[in-house]
């Protein structure tokens, strides 16, 4: 019984630091956020994200190979420790929307966010200065 109480404080103490933490997130969201594609097959190329104060973003992806611009737009909503992506428009010719994705935030502050959408692969995203 007397762990019991412990056992409680102390789930309530990591409870509370995951919900402050998903506040910073969404605090730091809003802005343009840049990810390199140099690692991927494509040969390279860029997304831009860009996040409005309440969640709903644009983003364009230029790869280097030549295959057209691809843009989205949707919202992002930071929830439990991950990044919750919710796409309702989209460019690419086989994508089916409305569609939802959810990433693991590994880290994240003002000027960088890594996260991992299958517990192995870490995208980095940068936050672009004003």
């Amino acid at each position: 019984m007397k762990y019991t109480a412990a056992l409680f404080v102390l789930v309530f103490l990591l409870t509370a630091c995951n919900h402050r933490s998903d506040a910073a997130v969404r605090r730091n969201l809003p802005g343009a956020w840049h990810f390199d594609l140099s690692s991927t097959a494509d040969g390279g190329g860029t997304s831009t994200f860009t996040i409005a104060t309440n969640g709903d973003f644009v983003c364009q992806t230029v790869v280097a190979s030549g295959i057209p611009t691809i843009e989205l737009a949707g919202t992002f909503q930071v929830a439990d420790g991950y990044l919750i992506e919710t796409v309702s428009r989209s460019t690419q010719p086989k994508a089916r929307v409305p569609f939802v994705s959810r990433a693991q935030i590994i880290q994240a502050d003002a000027q960088e966010m890594i996260v991992s959408f299958d517990g192995t692969n870490k995208i980095v995203l940068k936050k672009a200065t004003p």
